[in-house]
């Protein structure tokens, strides 16, 4: 294997088994391959060294005492998940184990070994552990300096939807080519719009937003294109339109999917030939602006429907970029009330307040109908009220409209058969994860690969298909 040179001098290594000849020939073993060795033959014992030494690696036995019971084994390996998430492990089976083991493995442990353990495979399974460390450590090194380069202040989010947004605003910054956002109203696509204005090459430049929805059909092609003196009755002096204005800069069509049908077909044409001509006018000007496009709407749909030139939509759709509701990317729900929560704060000098459990659990499980737009308003609302202490859920003015949508369309979502169907595969799956991590939903959660307040909003939108399960509930660990 092709990696880097390690240091095993360097590596701390925690070998927890009880068999004493078994620990001391993988301690010298080891020894003699220049890793900083530590031996525990207890669980208890392993814990209280995992803390003092911090290792790199854990080599674990399943069955332990005092039971002598792979349940001492699992219950070590998940305490050490739920801590060292960048400690590697790797499990110690015999052949009646074998199904732990490899539970362990999809729960997030590197790698076993069977019993008894050959050296030579034992260096090369430690070795392939250290270098996936290497690697995913480097790989988090190149994230956080890559996010450092040119970070969006106005755009806030840690999932992984919210990272490819970030990639695709820098890669769009970079080509000079048009863009299209597609994304629900409130989503922010004015922001990721002005992410890229301020980013690229034309930054110097103007950045002109056209709100395409706000313009009166008769008024549309003036405010775009312009006008020429007495080209129309109120016409008193010649109008410079958007494109013209935005010189070397930005154009922001807001909604370009409203935009007449009539005036679509003058739009392509500027898209195509970059010159515009004035509504009354005989002389074709020159623009230079780039164009950025967004639209709240399915551009298939409204492509079908008759709504959006085919042509135009393509012309437009050089790089697109997808936004994903906030109700799909839950993961960034607390991290926006937060920073809303201190934008506020900052605006009115006033103190930060914290988020009691229940407040951020509320906010989870609300289906934001309104995306981002209504979740700054739901905090701004909330600090208004209040200006100590924290806030509760009780302090959020969650409208309940919002609800009985969001109830309304889960249940019509769940009288279909098909929905009924995929709702129980996916139910199956978490609950097999909450019984594997014994009801404890944070572990569960980890085991899926997803945050604790997604896993516990499906559960909860899952929770008919859920009770109607032979089996439930598990014995629970955490409520």
């Amino acid at each position: 294997m092709s990696g880097p040179v390690i240091d095993t001098s360097e590596v701390k290594i925690l070998l927890v088994e009880d068999e004493e000849y078994l620990a001391e020939s993988i301690k010298r073993t080891l020894k003699s391959y220049g890793y900083d060795i530590h031996v525990a033959g207890h669980p208890g014992d392993g814990m209280s060294m995992m803390l003092e030494l911090d290792p790199d690696l854990i080599i674990l036995d399943l069955a332990l005492p005092p039971s002598f019971h792979i349940r001492e084994g699992l219950e070590f390996f998940q305490r050490v998940l739920e801590g060292r998430r960048s400690t590697k492990i790797i499990i110690l089976t015999g052949q009646g184990t074998v199904n732990e083991a490899v539970r362990c493995i999809r729960q997030g442990a590197d790698d076993f070994l069977f019993k008894p353990v050959k050296p030579e495979a034992l260096a090369i399974v430690i070795e392939r552990a250290l270098y996936k460390g290497f690697l995913e450590k480097r790989v988090r090194e190149l994230e956080a300096e890559f996010d450092g380069q040119g970070s969006f202040p106005d755009l806030i989010g840690e999932s992984m939807a919210m990272r490819r947004i970030f990639r695709g605003i820098r890669y769009a910054a970079d080509m000079d080519e048009n863009v299209l956002i597609v994304g629900e109203t409130g989503t922010g696509k004015g922001l990721v719009a002005q992410a890229i204005h301020d980013s690229s090459s034309r930054s110097r430049d103007r950045f002109v937003t056209v709100n395409c929805t706000a313009l009166a059909p008769g008024l549309v092609e003036s405010e775009l294109f312009g006008h020429e003196k007495g080209a129309f009755t109120g016409a008193h002096e010649q109008k410079t339109g958007k494109f013209e204005y935005a010189g070397a800069g930005t154009i922001f069509l807001d909604e370009v999917a409203e935009i007449p049908l009539s005036v679509q077909a003058k739009l392509l044409t500027v898209v195509e030939e970059k010159r515009v001509n004035r509504v009354g006018g005989n002389r074709s000007v020159t623009v230079d602006a780039r164009i950025i496009s967004a639209t709240n709407r399915n551009p298939g749909e409204a492509i079908r429907g008759g709504r959006f030139r085919e042509d135009l939509y393509y012309r437009l759709n050089v790089l697109p970029i997808m936004i994903p509701p906030l109700r799909e990317r839950r993961d960034d729900i607390a991290v926006l009330a937060r920073y809303f929560v201190r934008k506020f704060c900052e605006k009115y000098n006033r103190k930060t307040l914290p988020f009691h459990a229940d407040a951020i659990v509320r906010l989870a499980d609300h289906h934001w109908p309104g995306n981002v737009r209504e979740l700054e308003n739901v905090i701004t609302r909330a600090m208004m009220e209040r200006s100590e202490g924290e806030l509760a859920a009780e302090d959020l003015p969650i409208e309940s409209v919002a609800d009985s949508a969001s109830a309304n369309q889960e249940k019509t979502q769940a009288s279909s058969g098909l929905d009924e169907e995929i709702g129980r595969e996916v139910a199956m799956e978490y609950v097999d994860a909450l019984r594997e991590a014994k009801g404890n939903k944070s572990l569960a959660a980890k085991t899926l690969k997803i945050h604790e307040s997604t896993f516990r909003y499906r559960l909860k939108k899952y929770e008919k298909i859920i009770k109607r399960m032979k089996g439930w509930p598990p014995d629970e660990d955490e409520q």
